[in-house]
């Protein structure tokens, strides 16, 4: 959706204003919304401006006393207000840290287990080389899981 003021850039800040009777919904882009100094966060008290989701009319003070959202398009209206919330309740908005090696040591696992029934059905066939094998493989991967 464009901008209603500029109309070259895609909209992201959406209100609505009611004036009992109509009702008329206003969309910007963030310079638009910058140069008319709009605030996501602040509700114009004498127009009865709020941020609202033109998809869904989800409004930010719903967001804000529910801390729930009315559709995905929401997360573009309500962005900044959204990081002010994570980034109060953690360290910032962005992930910054490792990623567990959890998956790896499951799918490790995982694949040793895999081996450990190829194995008996290899004895079970009599084909001792092949559970020979396979046994190399066991201890390799249990050797790299240790480490």
């Amino acid at each position: 959706m464009l901008c209603d003021k500029c109309k070259c850039n895609e909209a992201t800040f959406h209100t609505s204003i009611d004036n009992g009777n109509i009702k008329k919904t206003i969309n910007l882009c963030q310079d638009c919304a910058s140069i008319e100094d709009l605030e996501f966060n602040i509700l114009d008290e004498e127009n009865d401006i709020e941020p609202t989701c033109s998809n869904c009319g989800y409004t930010l003070s719903l967001f804000k006393s529910t801390g729930l959202l009315g559709c995905s398009d929401c997360y573009n209206v309500f962005i900044d207000d959204i990081n002010n919330v994570i980034a109060n309740s953690q360290y910032g908005v962005h992930h910054i840290g490792k990623k567990i090696e959890q998956d790896n040591i499951n799918s490790t696992s995982s694949l040793i287990k895999k081996l450990e029934i190829q194995l008996k059905q290899a004895a079970n066939e009599e084909n001792y080389a092949l559970a020979s094998k396979i046994k190399s493989q066991i201890i390799d991967l249990k050797e790299n899981l240790d480490d």
